[in-house]
């Protein structure tokens, strides 16, 4: 008799408690369903990927929102178990996710609801900084923020520098500052 073998996910954002409680809750499901747990695996998605051995069927996870800290996370996560045909399973939320159900119209439709997420992400900031610009909040840089302190104050020495032939490059060395910022500042200041 074949004995299926998973490997168990746990998020890396959890305490130790929940740690325990979600491995003993993967355990259990595993054995349930006839199968194994082979290893526990912590953190991101990277770290999993380097302990699937060739004997595991699958992946069990708490729920689908524990493999990524994004959507596109998450997709990477899907798209890597169907092209190594793993099979991947959460608690929670109750998916089974395998090579027949992860079609490319599956994450087409995940293309398409990342896109719009986007979208929204940008169309709120839009709407969020017209709103801070239509009650009177200054957006942007500071007025005088520009250039760096470092160099406010030490205008007659950059002028005597430059009139000694130093080098724009070694000037900016001195006060530790890149050269487009040294330049800015003469310019600036119309040394």
């Amino acid at each position: 008799m074949n004995i299926d073998v998973y490997v168990g996910y746990i998020s890396g954002y959890l305490n130790k408690t929940e740690v325990k409680t979600v491995k003993e809750s993967i355990a259990d499901f595993v054995k349930r369903q006839g199968g194994i747990i082979e290893t526990f695996v912590f953190g991101g998605f990277m770290s999993l990927t380097s302990h699937l051995s060739q004997n595991v069927k699958g992946i069990v996870a708490c729920n689908i929102s524990s493999l990524g800290a994004s959507l596109e996370d998450i997709k990477t996560c899907l798209l890597f178990c169907c092209h190594h045909n793993l099979q991947l399973m959460t608690l929670e939320d109750g998916y089974c996710f395998n090579q027949k159900n992860l079609t490319d119209l599956f994450f087409q439709n995940l293309d398409v609801v990342l896109d719009i997420r986007r979208n929204l992400i940008s169309q709120n900031t839009k709407r969020v900084l017209q709103e801070k610009k239509k009650s009177g909040i200054a957006l942007g840089r500071k007025v005088g923020s520009k250039f760096p302190k470092k160099l406010a104050g030490h205008e007659t020495e950059i002028k005597q520098l430059m009139s000694q032939y130093v080098s724009k490059t070694e000037i900016a060395q001195r006060f530790h500052v890149t050269r487009a910022t040294l330049y800015n500042f003469i310019r600036e200041n119309q040394l």
